[in-house]
Parts: C-alpha cells; structure tokens; sequence
C-alpha cells in the first residue's frame, strides 16, 4: 500500500501551464478523507473537467490521521497498526463506489459538480463559498480554482489562508 502511495504521488499530469499530482482531488479534508484524481482535463476551456475516486492510500491517510494521538504515545503499536487496517478496510467498504466529478465552463465562470452523488451548480465569484475555508462547501472553491485557475485569477479568488492576513 505504501508503495502504491508513494507511486501516486510520484505521478503527474501536465495540462497547460498547470502541474497537477494524483491523490489531490480537491475535498474537504480537514476532518474527511481525500480522493485522487483519476482524470483532468479541458483547464481553462469551456468543458473543463476533474473526476476522482477514494482509494485505499486515500483512506490509510485518513484513518493514520484518526489514531494519530494512539500512534504517537505508543510508536509501531501492533494494535495501532491493526486499528487503522481496520479503519481503512471499514472506510473502503463504504467508499470504494463513490465517484466524484465537477465539469467547468470556465468562460462563463461556472460549475457543475457531483460528490458521490450529491449534485450542485454554481456561479463563481461566491464571496460566501471563499470564505468558508476548512469545510464541505470549500472544496468547491478549490475545485473551480483547479478547473479554471485563469479565470480564478480574473476574479480574484482568493486563497483562503488570505482572508486572515
């Protein structure tokens, strides 16, 4: 699994003047898990794309995260490394259906996206949706930023880390 993980992060796709890693499907991974990015394209375009799935690596992150405190007090714990197994083996259970995909007519400043079956068009610039930084409605930020970082820049979205400065 770590080296499947480990091989992810090494690869990378190129469009336009973006460089982009797989296992980076924009999420809300403050308290969730992430997603990987299995095709892109159309950047900057009126039919811009992004689709990702969860996968195991997705979900080992996630889980290590959760026990994080056990594995720290008690370093390479059998039981730790047994609880997180658990987790992921649970979590993927779960997951491993879930499609996630959010289509962008960059242009038009708009998107339309599908969470695992969760379903919503936007408009952007959403002052309120940049604002909302660690939570559900940001990945979708992130996502437009990702499908249209052109016109992200035009409309100058921000970062979210630049609302506090």
């Amino acid at each position: 699994m770590r080296l499947f993980f480990l091989l992810s992060s090494i690869v990378f796709s190129i469009y336009g003047n973006c460089v982009f890693a797989y296992g980076d499907y924009p999420l809300p991974i403050c308290h969730a898990n992430g997603a990987t990015i299995i095709d892109i394209g159309g950047i900057n375009t009126d039919k811009a794309f992004i689709k990702g799935v969860v996968t195991k690596a997705d979900l080992y992150e996630y889980c290590e995260r959760q026990h994080r405190g056990e594995s720290e007090i008690n370093e390479g714990n059998a039981a730790i490394r047994l609880k997180i197994k658990q987790c992921v083996d649970q979590e993927y259970a779960e997951k491993r259906n879930i499609k996630y995909m959010a289509t962008a007519n960059c242009f038009k400043g708009t998107m339309r996206t599908d969470s695992g079956g969760s379903q919503l068009k936007l408009k952007f610039p959403d002052p309120i949706l940049e604002s909302l930084g660690c939570s559900a409605e940001y990945q979708y930020v992130v996502q437009f930023k990702t499908l249209c970082p052109q016109m992200a820049k035009r409309l100058k979205i921000k970062e979210f880390n630049e609302y506090f400065n």
